[in-house]
């Protein structure tokens, strides 16, 4: 007796659908035309009301869809999924790809999103760099694409969803201090009701003595009430300021950079041979989440977020002179990735993500209103260090600290913490020397020596 051999699945036809109400092409029209099954959201299902294959709706169970549409395709039935725009454009089609294999789609595309927006605004767009924060629970990508095009003056295309609004992105790059873009979104392209609002984020933090043309404070509120109006399903696009006099490339952002480009209160800076010698022991990662405890003028982490590229960096410090040079030479230095957290150690630790590089410079010094009874003036003893303690419990096997000690003190308060808890220690002392100007030569001037104090949590060493 023979068998009927199974039939052979038939592609899968991606159709990338246009603006809404727009037609589609000839070609996509007949792909859909031969389809048995058409698959999609709700809204580009009801666009084909008398197409007369089954429907497979795509919502919030996805895993359901694509066994639907598996299901179909092993009955030998031609399947069509609708999807907006460009499907492979932050679309279905990557999870399809990822679902029947590459070779099991036949994609036929259509405007993407960031097309649309940018032939609204006539923008080129071939260095554009593209995110996407649906169901993102952090800006993580957003900063990482804002360093980029920080250096290469192309223009970076968001896409939003519920929480992450225009309106959240603007609070939040103003929270950052990031400034000479303007903010473009663009909600319901194609429809009767599309809308298109615009935001300045001016190249120094809005205050009633910024000059210019820097909105008022009233009028930068009214503008992120209406972004707010726009709802979620937006495209956004943030185009660099293209004034001559303003849109100057920043400081290259690198390791060991000069002292004298850093906005810094009485010199009191960490020199840069000692800055690299010290993030070269932290050996940061792009996708890190690096701690700057007691982080004076910021210096430490602004190259700290050049290495941390797609991950955050946390400056904490408690004076507010500092604070707001640290916040300086973020907005000079065009590093978004660095948040600023003004507040005493070791208390203010506890409600930051977790890190995986933690750096102490400024934060061992004494003081802090954390003495007590047998306690050092910011609460360590032989037997118990607040802030030391907190760290080695925060940061996961593999996780590193490093600690820059100046006094002998210190370095015994970081050994002698570090072998409480286990984790060995490296040692090494950093003495530089520059040359200064004398008598028509130069002389050697002795920086003051420091001790790098690193260590790394053992895998497997329980909290």
């Amino acid at each position: 007796m023979t068998r009927t051999p199974p039939p052979t699945p038939h592609p899968v036809t991606v159709i990338g659908c246009g603006l809404r109400g727009a037609p589609l092409p000839p070609g996509h029209a007949a792909a859909l035309a031969q389809a048995q099954v058409v698959a999609g959201g709700a809204r580009l299902l009801d666009a084909f009301p008398g197409h007369p294959g089954q429907r497979i709706v795509i919502g919030g169970a996805l895993d359901e869809a694509l066994d639907a549409i598996g299901q179909c395709r092993a009955r030998g039935l031609r399947v069509a999924v609708l999807a907006d725009g460009d499907p492979l454009f932050f679309g279905i089609g990557a999870r399809l790809a990822a679902a029947f294999g590459p070779g099991a789609l036949r994609v036929l595309p259509a405007a993407s999103s960031l097309q649309q927006a940018a032939a609204r605004l006539a923008l080129p767009w071939q260095e554009a760099r593209c995110v996407s924060l649906h169901g993102r629970d952090d800006f993580r990508p957003l900063t990482a694409a804002l360093r980029d095009a920080g250096h290469t003056g192309g223009p970076v295309c968001v896409l939003t969803d519920g929480c992450n609004t225009p309106g959240a992105i603007a609070r939040f790059l103003l929270s950052r201090g990031v400034g000479g873009l303007r903010l473009h979104a663009l909600a319901d392209m194609g429809s009767p009701g599309e809308r298109h609002a615009v935001f300045d984020l001016p190249h120094f933090p809005l205050s009633p003595d910024d000059a210019g043309d820097a909105p008022a404070p009233e009028d930068a509120a009214a503008r992120l009430r209406e972004l707010d109006s726009l709802g979620g399903n937006c495209t956004v696009l943030l185009v660099p300021d293209a004034a001559p006099s303003l849109s100057a490339p920043p400081p290259p952002l690198v390791l060991g950079i000069p002292d004298g480009d850093f906005a810094v209160q009485a010199r009191l800076i960490t020199k840069w041979p000692v800055r690299a010698a010290g993030l070269a022991a932290l050996r940061i990662a792009p996708g890190h989440t690096v701690w700057d405890l007691g982080a004076g003028s910021g210096a430490v982490s602004v190259e700290a977020a050049a290495l941390a590229r797609h991950g955050l960096v946390v400056a904490v410090e408690r004076d507010p002179a500092r604070v707001a040079l640290i916040k300086e030479n973020r907005r000079r230095f065009r590093t978004p990735n660095l948040h600023v957290v003004h507040g005493e150690l070791p208390g203010c630790l506890d409600g930051l993500p977790g890190p995986d590089r933690v750096f102490i410079g400024g934060g061992l010094g004494g003081g802090g209103g954390l003495g007590g009874a047998g306690l050092g003036g910011d609460g360590h003893s032989p037997h118990e260090d607040p802030l030391l303690d907190e760290v080695c419990r925060r940061l996961p096997p593999g996780g590193r600290l490093v600690a820059h000690c100046v006094l002998l003190g210190t370095l015994e308060r970081v050994r002698a913490a570090l072998a409480r808890h286990g984790w060995p220690s490296e040692v090494a002392c950093i003495q530089a020397s520059e040359a200064v100007p004398l008598l028509g030569d130069l002389r050697l001037a002795a920086m003051n020596p420091v001790f790098i104090v690193a260590a790394t949590r053992p895998e497997g060493d329980a909290a």
